[in-house]
């Protein structure tokens, strides 16, 4: 009798923290919608990291681009800072279906893809900036080639549909 109390407690526990998971996990279809808009599944990449922040002048660009009204552009001043997607079991398979060794050039050059975590502005309205950059294994420093990205995402019949895109910048 022990036993079966033991199993049933792991088992109602185990259920608490898959739930807990799948709760902090529901944002991530924006980032696959991002991937998919971006062909990374095709291009791959050798790098990819998720979470940083984009540097205040790519969000005074948004600003003047009068892409949000003033209170989503809060947002962008008050970005999340402790929402970690690494525990997301299927976040972390998509990010594995598009990394590849095989990117990197004989000379050591590779590309790098940042994303924001996602900035919410409401439960139907979402946007993730991307930067991409190129980079070299072989020579720290020298220029960087790349560019600033944003994608917008609307929930619509319980469907997210990319609604607006724009270049921000390219270095």
């Amino acid at each position: 009798m022990k036993k079966v109390a033991i199993l049933l407690w792991i088992a109602i526990l185990g259920t608490f923290v898959s739930k807990g998971q799948e709760r902090d996990c529901a944002n991530t279809k924006v980032y696959d919608l991002t991937f998919k808009e971006m062909n990374l599944y095709e291009k791959k990449a050798t790098d990819i990291e998720i979470g940083y922040t984009p540097h205040e002048s790519v969000i005074e660009i948004i600003d003047k681009l009068n892409m949000f009204n003033d209170k989503e552009m809060k947002q962008f001043n008050n970005l999340p800072k402790d929402v970690d997607y690494q525990p997301c079991i299927k976040f972390r398979r998509q990010i594995e279906l598009i990394l590849s060794n095989e990117k990197i050039k004989e000379n050591g050059s590779y590309v790098t893809y940042l994303f924001s975590k996602i900035i919410s502005f409401s439960d139907s309205k979402k946007s993730i900036l991307s930067t991409m950059a190129a980079r070299n294994k072989n020579y720290e420093g020298g220029k960087i080639i790349g560019g600033e990205i944003i994608y917008v995402f609307e929930r619509k019949n319980e469907k997210w549909e990319l609604i607006d895109k724009k270049l921000l910048a390219m270095y």
